[in-house]
């Protein structure tokens, strides 16, 4: 909820409003924010505009997925998932899964001889 200084009571802010800042704040255009494009930069975006709608509305994760370019809810829920562990500066499970994955990988490549 935002404090509006016009009024004494609180308001809720909306998803269009969230995104704008967040677009803003990243220095990208709303086409680019629903677009598909999976670099870090719009990840990175997506994923804080979806966990401040998470944390500011009432809106529930399809909704959200809706208004981001028609994204699925899982899509949603596993952005917020992420973006709350690098919050707390933590390696999530998937990521340290994919790492260790990579690397017994390396070594099974290096053992063999193909590197």
């Amino acid at each position: 909820m935002v404090t509006d200084p016009k009024r004494a009571e609180p308001r809720m802010i909306t998803f269009a409003e969230i995104k704008r800042q967040v677009c803003e704040q990243h220095s990208i255009t709303i086409e680019q924010f629903d677009g598909r494009n999976r670099g870090r930069l719009f990840c990175k975006a997506r994923k804080l505009a979806w966990w401040r709608a998470r944390q500011e509305t009432t809106a529930s994760l399809p909704q959200i997925g809706a208004w981001s370019g028609h994204r699925n809810h899982t899509t949603i829920y596993h952005g917020i998932c992420m973006y709350e562990y690098a919050r707390k500066g933590e390696e999530s499970p998937i990521t340290k899964r994919k790492r260790e994955y990579a690397k017994k990988s390396w070594q099974e490549r290096k053992s063999r001889g193909d590197i």
